[in-house]
């Protein structure tokens, strides 16, 4: 059995506590904190709130629709990934629970396999952070695009420039009043 590279706090979520205790007994052999227990949605967003764990892992058994409760609370409420263990596996359950945001599952409470879910969880969620982080600045980036060409547009038409005097222009206005080029077009896109 291999130690994990770096302990996580963990939150676990299921109606039934003793299926709780005994993936808890295993995470904690592999060096995990475990923050604590949610048998209910509400305290899931409790554990949340104020345990910030770093993961969360929602056991299934019997009730499909109080998992998925979970996982989209959860997933909507932790700052972090979010994954499902059950045994054994439901393809129609998993498909459910990955359209809520789900991470990565587990299907066996084997150390090696239950670590191995929870690093594919931290690296998918930290894939999933990076591709919306590069999403909202190239958002940004066409949205100044944009202006700029709205306000290229406007000196255009108002003092007869052709595109690129018209850019020069943003760029000479921009350098005398301290100002970026973006900043500038939205003031003569207005």
């Amino acid at each position: 059995m291999t130690r994990t590279r770096a302990a996580h706090r963990i939150a676990l979520a299921d109606q039934d506590r003793e299926a709780l205790e005994r993936l808890a007994a295993v995470l904690r052999v592999l060096g995990h904190e475990v923050s604590g227990f949610a048998l209910s949605v509400r305290e899931a967003i409790d554990e949340i709130i104020t345990r910030d764990p770093e993961l969360a892992i929602v056991v299934l058994h019997d009730d499909v629709e109080h998992a998925l409760a979970l996982v989209d609370e959860m997933t909507a409420s932790l700052d972090g990934p979010v994954m499902v263990f059950l045994d054994p596996p439901d393809a129609a359950f998993l498909a459910s629970a990955a359209d809520l945001g789900l991470n990565a599952f587990a299907s066996s409470l084997d150390p090696e396999e239950l670590q191995g879910a929870i690093e594919v969880a931290i690296r998918l969620h930290e894939q999933r952070e990076a591709l919306t982080t590069q999403v909202q600045m190239l958002s940004t980036a066409l949205a100044r695009r944009s202006v700029i060409e709205r306000a290229k547009g406007v000196l255009m038409e108002r003092d007869a420039l052709t595109e690129r005097q018209a850019f020069s222009r943003l760029q000479e206005l921009a350098a005398q009043r301290g100002q970026r080029v973006a900043d500038i077009a939205a003031e003569l896109a207005g």
